[in-house]
């Protein structure tokens, strides 16, 4: 009775080689299934992908915007002697700024920059910033034109910072008065104020003069110049400016010209007696100017456009908190990282053999793919190579293929024997030696074959020689493929070996940091806790005398440098563990790449032996070939003696091959074998027609004869 088990198996058999069908079928539904699985876990990782983004996009521009932040803080700081003592109350004051007003914290930092740079006081600082900014604002004007000229007004008159407001008062109410801009008036300022301090003027007298030059048509440049040449003029009469203008109201230009002969003076005077009523009104009105700048500020606020700046400012704001927060963390990284890049620099610097095979297996990799495409073509070639191989074949073992390889054969007799090829064959020999050498064999073992009537033996040879070569080219290839993967794969060690290292390196890193740190934390705190033991101990000490006050501490002091070797011990077991691991690293790339030559050795070696084995099974079939032909020419009684060899023939000149064929052409007759001795009696026949036909009839018999024994020998690559 048969088996279960055995029925079974045949039946799972029959299911997976016989009929296949459910085989394929689970096959596919594992495929879908196994696709469809690893699209979900993409689309799962994608998914996260994303939302980890979004989540670290605000965390990254909080970052950038608190770095801008404190770079132009760092550039505040350097214009103070101590930064320590103000820089605090600047970073706050410039944050709340922004909030109040709308502008950027760079702007403001900059303004705080020009401030410090013109010697005001960091003291008043903030006062003369916050001016600056509200006088931009209500004059239209950006934050660094408006510090520009209420500095350059503070610094000419000697003032101090709280006196900005009374300036910046003032200024407005010049630009309410004059034909100007605030920008304008900023700009210009202070190219007069200098020499309107020297004159003894008030600077609201010099807003004023401006403020009445331009009702008369005058620009702002124009007016600054002809208050600046009038100064020049008149220094000292410039003190009591009301009178010196007054003496000249109702004179002409000729006339003020006697006194000031300098034409852009004069014009200036008289533009300034033209309107001599207005010019008192105005620096009346400069000295009572109070609350203007204030004025001019509220009507410029409370727009959609303010707001949103001001929005904005508490968004930055709020992102320069988070990156504020941030920045420790992101500096320890910064650090760590720092520690990690120059373990694995001073790793590369010392191995550097490993990343220049790197290089190599990147170089190795282009190459093997230029390689592999023109492997293809060779491979193509080799096909087509192959392809005529088979036609030759084909066509020598075919009748008429058999007697002209008996034509060829007979030629090369000819050659050989005659001298005619031997130059061609030593210059041969000259490159390929090798190649000459079996060629020279090969054609003696197939004459020996010949001269002794077994076309089978010099089929065989011939065969066997074909067989040799392709063997040799073969070897060669696989050598070289063995070596090259050899190579190859020792490179794709060591690159995984220096990705590893790596690795090791950044994590070794990581780790001894964390240890340290850690180290450091409980150093720091057991510290105090010592501290904090000892004092104890002082204090338990005064009211028990008897008591060992210094052996309790030296027990403390004791124990606290056992925590501290501990934790030492603790650091060099990590950087031990980073080291154990990158020595059995070493010895695996040592080990494997043993292994990966032992392998290719192996490989070649594997070859070498198959060459060797087909050029034995060769070299005997031509001695074989030699026995044949020694016992055909074994000397006969009754023929005398006779020498082995081949026939002498006359060394000649190679004679035109058509004149050769039509001279020999009546003695051609083959009969029976294809041996040379037995041609002295193929003379037979009448006429060159009958004997071709019947040479024709004895070749085709011989062909089968010689089919029969090649099929009895098996002779076919191995």
């Amino acid at each position: 009775m048969a088996n279960t088990g055995a029925i079974r198996a045949g039946r799972a058999f029959v299911e997976l080689f016989a009929d296949n069908r459910k085989l394929i079928t689970g096959l596919r539904a594992a495929e879908y299934h196994v696709q469809a699985f690893g699209t979900k876990v993409k689309s799962i990782g994608m998914s996260m992908v994303a939302s980890g983004t979004a989540m670290l996009s605000p965390l990254v521009a909080s970052m950038k915007v608190f770095g801008d932040f404190e770079k132009n803080m760092n550039m505040v700081s350097t214009m103070l002697d101590k930064p320590g003592q103000f820089m605090g109350q600047f970073s706050e004051g410039i944050r709340s700024l922004a909030k109040d007003f709308g502008e950027s914290t760079s702007v403001l930092a900059k303004g705080m920059y020009d401030i410090l740079s013109a010697s005001v006081d960091p003291a008043g600082a903030l006062k003369v910033l916050r001016t600056g900014v509200k006088s931009a604002i209500g004059g239209i004007s950006d934050t660094a034109t408006a510090i520009n000229g209420l500095v350059g007004i503070l610094n000419a008159y000697g003032m101090s910072a709280d006196q900005v407001t009374n300036v910046s008062d003032a200024m407005f109410m010049a630009v309410k008065r004059g034909i100007f801009t605030f920008t304008e008036l900023a700009d210009q300022i202070g190219r007069v104020a200098p020499m309107a301090r020297a004159a003894g003027i008030s600077f609201q007298t010099m807003l004023a003069a401006i403020s009445t030059m331009t009702r008369q048509k005058l620009g702002m440049d124009e007016a600054v110049t002809r208050l600046a040449n009038i100064l020049k003029q008149a220094p000292k009469a410039s003190k009591d400016f009301i009178g010196l203008i007054s003496n000249y109201v109702g004179k002409g230009l000729a006339e003020i010209l006697i006194e000031f002969p300098e034409i852009r003076a004069a014009t200036g005077i008289s533009a300034l007696a033209g309107d001599f009523k207005g010019l008192v009104t105005d620096i009346d009105l400069m000295n009572n100017a109070t609350g203007k700048a204030e004025i001019a500020f509220q009507k410029m606020t409370g727009g959609t456009l303010y707001e949103l700046g001001r929005l904005w400012a508490v968004v930055k704001d709020i992102a320069i908190s988070t990156g504020e927060a941030l920045a420790p963390a992101i500096k320890r990284v910064a650090d760590w990282m720092r520690i990690a890049g120059d373990a694995t620099s001073k790793w590369i610097s010392e191995n550097k053999g490993l990343v220049q095979t790197y290089a190599a297996v990147a170089v190795g990799v282009t190459a093997l793919g230029i390689a592999l495409v023109t492997l293809g073509v060779i491979v193509g070639s080799v096909a087509t190579l192959i392809g005529a191989m088979a036609s030759v074949l084909g066509f020598i073992l075919s009748p008429i293929g058999l007697v002209i390889a008996g034509i060829v054969g007979l030629g090369y007799a000819i050659v050989q024997y005659t001298g005619q090829g031997g130059a061609a064959i030593q210059w041969l020999g000259g490159t390929f030696d090798t190649l000459r050498s079996d060629a020279e064999m090969a054609f003696q073992g197939i004459s020996d074959a010949l001269i002794a009537g077994n076309m089978a033996q010099a089929a065989k040879i011939f065969w066997l020689t074909l067989k040799l070569e392709w063997v040799r080219g073969i070897t060669f290839l696989k050598d070289l493929w063995s070596k090259f993967t050899g190579f190859i794969a020792s490179g794709l060690i060591d690159a995984v070996s220096i990705m590893l290292a790596t690795v090791y390196i950044f994590t070794g890193a990581i780790d001894i940091a964390i240890v340290n740190m850690t180290n450091l934390f409980w150093k720091a705190w057991n510290g105090v806790i010592d501290r904090v033991a000892k004092m104890f101990i002082n204090l338990f000490s005064l009211f028990d005398m008897g008591f060992d006050d210094a052996s309790a501490k030296a027990f403390i002091d004791q124990d606290a440098a056992a925590r501290n070797a501990e934790m030492d011990a603790r650091r060099k077991d990590a950087s031990a563990r980073r080291d154990k691991a990158l020595a059995e690293l070493g010895e695996w790339n040592k080990q494997t790449r043993g292994n990966i030559g032992d392998i290719t050795s192996g490989e070649i070696a594997e070859h070498e032996k198959a060459l060797a084995q087909a050029r034995q099974e060769w070299t005997a079939s031509i001695a074989e070939a030699r026995d044949m032909r020694n016992r055909v020419q074994k000397p006969k009684e009754d023929e005398g003696t006779y020498t082995p060899g081949a026939p002498e023939l006359p060394q000649m000149e190679m004679p035109d091959i058509g004149e050769m064929i039509a001279q020999e052409a009546a003695k051609i007759g083959t009969r029976g074998t294809f041996s040379p001795f037995a041609a002295f009696g193929l003379g037979v026949g009448s006429g060159v027609e009958e004997r071709t036909l019947k040479a024709t009839e004895e070749t085709a018999k011989n062909t089968r004869q010689m089919l029969k024994e090649m099929q009895s020998n098996q002779l076919e690559f191995a």
